[in-house]
């Protein structure tokens, strides 16, 4: 029995007369058939050679294998990976976490506009989305646009510009001011925040009173008038005309009748939110890339939980 016992991969073409035969090679004082018998020896538990056994051979053989090439989501795991020890890709950390902090306070209690909070939004969420938007530091579009957000083909920045669904709930004053600037890499992730959030908020359209002129106001019916009409003349809505005045058909409005009314808007209410996850993220903000979904959890799952800094 050979005194050194070596590791080794099976791969395409291996048998256990090659095997011997190499052996025989380096050991001339044995037959091919007692080198099989040595070599089966040290692998009682295998029959059968199959391709990536590991087997023990009685000399060192190096493998011959030619490497598969990897995949895109292999290759992007392996440039991710360099983030567990690269402290370059925790540049926006800080900006992140304090303007998820931020909207988590704002929106994590009710208000006018908001009936129902916002579950508490992790932060790593938004870190992993900057991973896989940008592609990293040695990626152009890390010191531009870290989000993507604002790219030829995104209809996200000029939806948020325009102040489309929640947009006008989520975007607060300050963001407003920057919004032009989306090539500045720090304005950008905060407007690709903003986004995503108003895209995770599900919201109605709905009459709401002044919260700044709360007077009762009283009305009297002209020829022609309809609570349309009236809504328009008076500054409030249909829907506040009918709760105001709930004995009084439309349909039935006669001159010189009078209704009550208060000051009222139609006003975007967000009045639910979507479960934070990789598929959600995926469909709410990212339908280009299919790996989208699988990318955020590798990082929330894998690599995230790894990261090592000093200090």
């Amino acid at each position: 029995m050979a005194d050194e016992i070596y590791k080794y991969t099976i791969v395409s073409g291996d048998t256990w007369w090659e095997l011997a035969n190499e052996y025989t090679n380096i050991n001339k004082n044995i037959s091919n058939a007692q080198a099989q018998l040595e070599i089966k020896k040290i692998n009682p538990s295998i029959k059968n050679l199959k391709v990536g056994d590991n087997v023990n051979l009685p000399f060192e053989k190096e493998s011959t294998a030619i490497a598969k090439p990897k995949t895109p989501y292999e290759k992007w795991q392996a440039t991710v990976n360099e983030g567990i020890t690269d402290s370059s890709w925790d540049e926006y950390d800080k900006l992140i976490e304090t303007t998820v902090l931020a909207y988590n306070a704002r929106l994590g209690k009710t208000s006018r506009n908001v009936l129902k909070v916002m579950p508490n939004l992790k932060w790593t969420w938004i870190k992993a989305m900057v991973w896989v938007e940008s592609g990293g530091p040695k990626n152009p579009a890390w010191n531009t646009r870290p989000m993507q957000i604002g790219n030829p083909s995104d209809p996200g920045y000029g939806a948020l510009k325009k102040g489309e669904g929640a947009a006008k709930v989520i975007v607060d004053a300050r963001l407003k001011a920057d919004i032009n600037k989306i090539n500045t890499p720090t304005v950008n992730v905060r407007i690709g925040i903003a986004y995503l959030i108003s895209r995770l908020a599900k919201i109605e359209i709905r009459s709401l009173r002044s919260d700044k002129d709360k007077k009762e106001y009283e009305y009297m019916v002209v020829a022609g008038d309809s609570f349309d009409r009236i809504s328009k003349k008076c500054s409030t809505t249909i829907d506040e005309l009918k709760k105001s005045n709930p004995m009084v058909k439309p349909a039935l409005l006669k001159p010189k009748m009078k209704i009550k009314y208060h000051k009222a808007s139609l006003e975007t209410v967000i009045v639910d939110w979507r479960l934070v996850t990789a598929s959600t993220l995926y469909a709410r903000y990212n339908q280009g890339d299919e790996l989208y979904a699988k990318k955020l959890t590798y990082l929330m799952t894998e690599v995230f939980p790894k990261l090592e800094r000093k200090g």
